[in-house]
């Protein structure tokens, strides 16, 4: 059977990139750390894909995207404040080309902060591959969300399968950690398997499963069904990964929800670290591509902006901003306030709950305790 405590790490957020930003590039292992801050920055919102699954639905840029210099006027920033990650996403990151790209990544890692980015391969060639591995990357995931050509160009777009397998070998060549990222769907679920496997031949370092959740582009006619992320599951359990996995988001679809859901904790290594907790501004926030800062970026909208990150004091956002998030209280939400169970899963996803109910103050719509005796 899986065993959890030696080959997955378990994230119950759907949008955290912190299991990509702590595979360690020298021994391949994941750290947690207490300590520090991760950002994810989206470089642009410019995609040449329009996937079905994008949380975000990326396509066009803002009219006002910051320019290079402008980001690295925030990384510096970041670095002021004590940031440890930073994740570089989009869109597309890699559409703003090596040299603009490297820039950015050899800056945070100049600030000593491990710097990790998300792409989906279309244009990671030789000479990019260098170009970002000279900058100092310390890990990139690869977008794949199928195990074949038919399954994942059906949600990402035609070629999008072989464009990714091509960059994989690109980066494998380049001597750069990468590891590939699969979005649950209820056209792919089937594939889990298959995705972990196509994923240790390609020489990733891990492979993620994350279910997909009705946010940007995401419809509820592609959402699986809780019978299919069990099943997904269920095709891992007696595998014997010979790479890491990563789960994100499978939690609260489990069917022995008491026996393992509630226990599951971010786990590799024997290190330990609770991800029943949601860390949006409170140890991880994100700035979109105009500098606009916010907790979490299945929420990046008017009423949870922070502040921006270019014209605004950082550490004052920091200090002063989030209360949305700071002050969800599981003990205060409905549907929460009379579960003994609340402290273990802390109320679920706060954005999930917003998206379904608009309030915080509502337990996560996923939550299956009503339906267990």
């Amino acid at each position: 059977m899986l065993n959890l405590e030696e080959k997955a790490f378990v994230e119950d957020c759907p949008a955290s990139p912190l299991p990509h930003m702590l595979l360690n590039q020298e021994n391949n292992v994941m750290e947690p750390s207490e300590h520090g801050l991760e950002a994810t920055l989206y470089l642009t919102t410019a995609c040449n894909l329009r996937c079905i699954t994008c949380y975000v639905s990326a396509g066009a840029p803002l009219r006002n995207e910051l320019s290079v210099e402008e980001w690295l006027r925030i990384i510096k920033k970041l670095s002021d404040l004590g940031t440890r990650y930073v994740y570089l996403l989009g869109g597309e990151p890699t559409l703003l080309g090596k040299d603009k790209l490297s820039k950015l990544i050899k800056a945070s890692r100049e600030y000593g902060m491990v710097t990790g980015m998300s792409t989906n391969g279309y244009f990671i060639n030789e000479e990019m591959a260098k170009a970002i591995r000279k900058a100092g990357i310390n890990q990139v995931q690869l977008s794949i969300d199928g195990a074949s050509a038919s399954v994942n160009d059906a949600i990402r777009g035609k070629g999008s399968f072989e464009a990714a397998i091509r960059a994989a070998n690109v980066l494998k060549k380049e001597g750069i950690n990468f590891s590939t990222s699969m979005v649950i769907t209820s056209t792919n679920y089937f594939q889990s398997l298959e995705f972990v496997k196509m994923s240790e031949s390609l020489g990733a370092s891990a492979a993620t499963l994350i279910v997909a959740h009705p946010f940007g582009n995401a419809t509820n006619k592609i959402i699986p069904t809780r019978s299919e992320v069990q099943e997904a599951y269920d095709l891992l359990k007696y595998y014997k990964p010979k790479i890491k996995l990563i789960l994100n988001g499978f939690r609260f679809y489990l069917k022995d929800f008491f026996q393992i859901g509630l226990k599951l904790d971010r786990t590799l290594n024997k290190s330990k670290k609770d991800a029943s907790v949601c860390q949006a501004g409170k140890s991880r926030f994100v700035i979109n591509s105009n500098g606009d800062v916010y907790g979490c970026e299945l929420l990046m909208e008017p009423a949870f902006k922070e502040g921006n990150a270019l014209k605004d004091i950082l550490n004052d956002i920091w200090n002063n901003g989030f209360s949305a998030f700071r002050r969800r209280n599981s003990s205060k939400i409905y549907g929460c306030d009379s579960c003994p169970f609340s402290k273990i899963c802390n109320s679920g996803c706060p954005a999930r709950a917003y998206r379904f109910y608009g309030s915080f103050n509502h337990k996560d719509p996923l939550c299956p305790i009503s339906t267990y005796k």
